[in-house]
């Protein structure tokens, strides 16, 4: 019903193909995705979730063209970059998935996906203790960004001083 209350509207289809992906309907999430991109081709996000949708499927050549189309979308941004990282890391390619992960955490230092990625990428090429690094800076940057408020959420992993 979303999308029939506005067909032209980009972003319906990106909620309604975030739903299907969601629920593992790749097949109906690439579909909304297409729609989306085709709407409005200037929407990264959209040209993220038709990669991911991709990615699922296995579709490795359509996920990066996805996600290269982010990255002409959102000049600066360090997601798509982050997406492309993944992917050459889900694909087994850790020198490309390296330089395009190193490339997102120097765009953002200050994302915990970011550094977390960084820890997988490490481990994989067996460097224990780079991949400590990460993991811990990954999961410093994800408390402090929680916090630990008065649900407690987060302040257990925070340790002494977050407290």
């Amino acid at each position: 019903r979303l999308v029939d209350s506005d067909p032209r509207d980009s972003l319906a289809w990106f909620a309604v193909g975030s739903y299907y992906y969601l629920i593992r309907r790749y097949d109906l999430a690439q579909r909304h995705f297409s729609r989306a991109t085709r709407l409005d081709p200037g929407r990264a996000e959209c040209w993220i979730g038709f990669g991911c949708s991709f990615a699922a499927c296995d579709e490795s050549d359509q996920a990066l063209a996805s996600f290269r189309a982010a990255q002409n979308k959102l000049r600066g941004g360090h997601v798509p970059l982050l997406y492309m990282g993944m992917e050459y890391l889900r694909t087994n390619h850790l020198s490309l998935a390296g330089h395009f992960l190193r490339g997102a955490q120097e765009t953002d230092p200050s994302d915990p996906l970011v550094c977390n990625e960084l820890g997988v990428w490490s481990s994989r090429r067996g460097d224990d203790e780079d991949a400590a690094f990460w993991s811990a800076r990954a999961l410093r940057l994800h408390v402090s960004y929680v916090g630990g408020g008065p649900d407690g959420c987060g302040s257990a992993l925070a340790g002494p001083e977050g407290s």
